[in-house]
């Protein structure tokens, strides 16, 4: 049995450092908290979506980290590919590459929670749409045993975070884990 899952985003990215760009770079919330639980726990499943010109790759790598890589479902186009673009030490923007599939149907693409993740003690939402966000949260609250839940939001400028100001999605969390930067951005 999988003890613990994370739901949302793996990116395919193209970093900028300086002069210095990485292609191709396999990221994304579910997959650096679920790499994240890896250290804690022998048993993480990653529930996401890539597009399916990646999938192979995705998998492979997912695997290669030791996380159950059967949640992963996939969706015509590229998925969600990204620009990030670190200004100075401190600072980076995420830019979707005109190429990319959009949060909207990465969010869709993903499906259901599989069956066979159900029976997971912990899930953790990682970044990804905030109805997503909401409705899993609201989801995974009601699984039978009352797993922990925790939720880690997206508030970049390309999607819509005016839905986290009602708080009322709290009550269905264990945790909830912003940043003070994104706070601030909603």
């Amino acid at each position: 049995m999988t003890e613990l899952v994370t739901i949302g985003w793996l990116t395919i990215d193209d970093i900028v450092q300086g002069n210095v760009v990485q292609r191709d770079v396999l990221g994304g919330g579910a997959l650096y908290s679920a790499v994240g639980a890896r250290i804690w726990n022998d048993s993480v499943g990653v529930h996401s979506v890539t597009g399916r010109r990646h999938l192979d790759l995705v998998r492979a790598d997912i695997e290669g980290f030791g996380l159950d890589s059967r949640g992963i479902e996939t969706i015509d186009g590229n998925g969600l590919q990204l620009w990030l673009l670190h200004e100075n030490d401190r600072d980076k923007q995420q830019i979707p590459k005109l190429s990319s599939s959009t949060a909207a149907e990465m969010d869709e693409g993903r499906g259901s929670l599989p069956d066979f993740y159900a029976n997971a003690r912990g899930f953790h939402i990682a970044p990804q749409g905030p109805p997503s966000s909401v409705a899993n949260a609201v989801h995974l609250a009601a699984l039978p045993g009352r797993p922990v839940v925790t939720l880690d939001l997206l508030s970049d400028g390309y999607i819509d975070a005016s839905l986290y100001r009602d708080l009322s999605f709290l009550h269905h969390l264990s945790a909830f884990l912003p940043s003070e930067a994104e706070i601030l951005r909603i």
